[in-house]
């Protein structure tokens, strides 16, 4: 007699379905895989992360060079170590252990070595290099691989299927976007084998609906409960891959946001049309570990395909009012072709990013918000993007990073620069001009250039002994440096740094101030150290009380400077610190309010 198991009264039954997912959720930001790919690379690690052992070894590895922030007691962080490796292996940013049926390891090389596709990702320093490496690995890429066969369809890549789904959505008459609601409940339950004009009247059947909705908030909870109830998943489950996903995709510079969504950045059109188009791929592992390791190619490798594309980018920058004449330069190769649309693509970046700065001094409230979010760790609303209520937060991995990016973009909404936006930073910034990480050992975090003088802008968020340590050498030295730049003009250099806590230690190195060159010439450096708290006050006072003017900003470093010598010790100095800043605050205030009286 046949019997059938009957599941445990509120047990869960058991998934069947499995939503796809780019990467894994330990490493929600793309970016960080370059990060930590470099931690690897300068390790001995590298071909050796087998075992518990070597696994936290790497993690330990990760957390020392500040790619990740370990906080818990356990000495076993291997768990952590194997998911980096995980992300690395899926990616093919190093090789995998070859399975039976995959054949010899000889074919590919010792496990967990960087691969040549891992190898190019490094040796990428500018963004948009950084973002055309992760485009190679996303449209190499495919779902199941061999290391995750639990998927019951046949192989496809994410990344042109998303395009697929954009392109008939606009072909269908809807706004070319997927919507994160989209990107949670049906984007991720499609593949390469869907029937996609089904698909696309789900997604139109779905926005009609919400539109509907009087609640949309309450309309994207329940459709998250349904599906978890469908398919035996915590509701914020799919949020969280909806937002791994658009992530990864954006990271590529194929896809902006729009909203919490996604749709085609204007100036790649082309190059997604021609990705879309392409329909290879290859289903024995074999095969699609070799693509992997290697990398995807693109459509623009071929000489005629990219010359499309370097005329589409330049019909974008003449719409733009930007000459950029390539006509008479080489263009026989398809690298030669490449280099003259890497040269118009930054053409027009930076045609974008001066326009981003002009907006900073709208958005000085937006930029107040997110020096909250990165002092509390809160999540603070910001008003509506296409009638969607908008969060500003700050993830705790990706805080370095951001801190850096809103202390730029004060300092663009004074708009009082000589040097341009994309020099004042020495960090990298996608096309929406958010944060790709933090700016490289060996230079400084920013370097304004204003008419009377220059300041050099470093940030950290140690707050203990280790600060002076970290910081105390590296940003004398920076100063100095640009001091010995700046020379020539004559004009006088400041250091500003930028701290949660500071250390007295550090402020001590500062007040001293000294620097000497190879030659033992004794330079004497103004560097100011303040707390974000105080930065913070001092920015929403210029702005609320109309004194926007970097004269401000130069009389409160003078001020500082001049009672270094006199003050006592380093505490005492912190202290006069902050006095100067509530008197220049209360000084703006006073004046203020006389204008208003008269």
């Amino acid at each position: 007699m046949e019997t059938k198991k009957v599941a445990a009264k509120g047990a869960r039954p058991k998934k069947t379905v499995f939503p796809w997912h780019l990467g894994n959720t330990t490493l929600r930001n793309p970016f960080r895989l370059r990060e930590g790919l470099k931690v690897l690379d300068n390790s001995p690690l590298q071909g050796n992360l087998t075992g518990k052992e070597n696994e936290s070894a790497f993690a330990m590895a990760l957390d020392a060079a500040g790619v990740v922030d370990i906080t818990r007691a356990d000495d076993d962080v291997s768990d952590l170590g194997r998911k980096w490796r995980s992300a690395f292996t899926q990616l093919g940013l190093i090789t995998p252990p070859i399975a039976e049926k995959q054949g010899d390891q000889a074919w590919v090389g010792p496990p967990y070595r960087i691969t040549p596709s891992g190898a190019r990702l490094l040796s990428a320093t500018t963004g948009s290099a950084i973002q055309e490496q992760l485009l190679r690995v996303l449209a190499a890429y495919c779902i199941p691989n061999p290391w995750e066969p639990r998927y019951q369809f046949e192989r496809f890549n994410p990344l042109r299927h998303a395009l697929r789904l954009i392109q008939g959505v606009e072909a269908a008459g809807l706004e070319a976007k997927l919507t994160a609601l989209e990107m949670a409940v049906i984007v991720p339950f499609t593949n390469g084998q869907s029937d996609l004009a089904a698909v696309i009247r789900e997604i139109a059947a779905l926005r009609e609906e919400r539109k509907k909705s009087t609640n949309k908030k309450k309309f994207d909870a329940d459709a998250f409960k349904a599906m978890g109830a469908r398919y035996s998943y915590k509701p914020g489950t799919f949020g969280d891959y909806a937002d791994l996903n658009a992530r990864y995709l954006k990271a590529t510079g194929i896809f902006r946001a729009s909203g919490r969504g996604i749709a085609i950045a204007v100036e790649r059109k082309l190059l997604a049309d021609l990705l879309a188009a392409q329909t290879d791929v290859p289903l024995d592992d074999r095969s699609y570990i070799q693509c992997l390791m290697e990398g995807g190619a693109l459509p623009t490798d071929d000489r005629a395909a990219g010359k499309l594309y370097l005329d589409s980018l330049q019909a974008i920058a003449m719409a733009r009012g930007l000459a950029v004449d390539v006509a008479n330069r080489p263009q026989a190769t398809a690298a030669d072709i490449s280099s003259l649309a890497h040269e118009v693509e930054e053409a027009i970046f930076e045609d974008k990013e001066a326009t981003f700065a002009l907006k900073q001094a709208e958005q000085w409230e937006e930029i107040i918000l997110y020096i909250d979010a990165i002092l509390t760790g809160k999540t603070y609303p910001a008003g509506e993007v296409d009638g969607e209520p908008r969060f500003i937060s700050v993830p705790k991995q990706e805080r370095p990073a951001y801190l850096e990016w809103v202390l730029w973009r004060a300092f663009l909404a004074i708009d009082s620069l000589v040097n341009a936006p994309g020099h004042a930073r020495k960090f990298n910034v996608d096309q929406e001009f958010l944060p790709m990480g933090c700016a490289s050992g060996g230079q400084p975090d920013m370097v304004f250039e204003f008419e009377d003088f220059v300041m050099v802008c470093e940030v950290t968020l140690t707050t203990h002994s280790r600060q002076e340590a970290a910081e105390g050498e590296p940003v004398r030295r920076h100063v100095a440096e640009t001091v010995m730049e700046y020379g020539a003009k004559k004009k006088p250099v400041y250091g500003l740094f930028v701290a949660v806590k500071v250390d007295s230690n550090t402020a001590e190195t500062f007040r001293i101030g000294s620097w000497y060159l190879p030659d033992d010439t004794r330079l004497t450096l103004d560097v100011v150290p303040i707390t974000l708290e105080d930065f913070r006050e001092f920015f929403r006072a210029v702005f609320t009380h109309g004194k926007v003017d970097v004269k401000h900003i130069r009389a409160l470093l003078d001020a500082c400077c001049a009672d270094r010598a006199f003050c006592g010790g380093a505490p005492a100095w912190k202290a006069t610190i902050g006095t100067h800043i509530r008197e220049h605050i209360q000084a703006y205030s006073s004046t203020s309010e006389a204008a208003d009286c008269t």
